[in-house]
This record gives C-alpha cells, structure tokens and sequence, in this order.
C-alpha cells in the first residue's frame, strides 16, 4: 500500500498544495459539513442548487444516515463507511508502519496541515 497505492494519492496532494490550492480535509467535514460544502459547491462551483436542497443531501448522505443508522465510532470491517471517524489509523499503524510512513509521506502530512512537524 505505502510503495503501490499511496505514492500516487501523495502526488495529487502535493499537487495541491505546490499552488497553494485549497483542499478540503476529511476530518473538517465531519465537523462542518454543511459550511464547507455549501460555501464550496454554491459559492466557489457555481452549482445550480438551492442552500435547503443542498443540505438535504448532505444530511442524507452523513455517515448515520448512509449505514441505515450506525453512528460515527460503531464499525463494520466489512462495509466500506466502515466506521465514520477520523484518525482511527492510530489503533493500527504499529511502531515499524508509523516510522514508515513518516519517512515516505511525514513532510506531507507537515505541509498539508495534518501534523505541527515530524514529532507524532
């Protein structure tokens, strides 16, 4: 996963970032959903929806409502929304995994706001 499949999701962060673009970060929409995607899709976009429409669909499409009622934290392993919350990769990356990952993909996460620096 670290050689194969993540090299390529880092290239298009650091896409973004080397321009300075603006990018949404998983764990702000869990917060303020309906802020960010409104203010992105209506305002920046210029998608053609009503506000009220718009937070329809982001209410039926939140993690409870899309899992037919799991709450955020309550995991099925088999399901893709397999639990809803963020940083739940804490309770998997062992010490070797961790210390991989920040080798690769550290600055990264530094320059894309995720950690203050390499001390995590």
């Amino acid at each position: 996963l670290m050689e194969e499949w993540l090299p390529m999701s880092a290239r298009i962060q650091e896409s973004w970032i080397e321009p300075g673009e603006t990018f949404i970060r998983y764990e702000d929409l869990l917060e303020k959903d309906l802020e960010i995607l409104e203010e992105v899709l209506i305002e920046h976009c210029g998608i053609l929806v009503t506000p009220e429409r718009l937070r329809e669909i982001i209410v039926a499409n939140r993690f409870e409502n899309f899992t037919g009622g799991r709450k955020p934290g309550e995991e099925n392993l088999t399901a893709h929304e397999r639990k809803g919350i963020s940083g739940d990769w804490q309770n998997y990356f062992t010490k070797r995994v961790k210390q991989a990952f920040k080798d690769r993909y550290g600055g990264l996460l530094v320059a894309s706001g995720y950690e203050r620096d390499l001390d995590w």
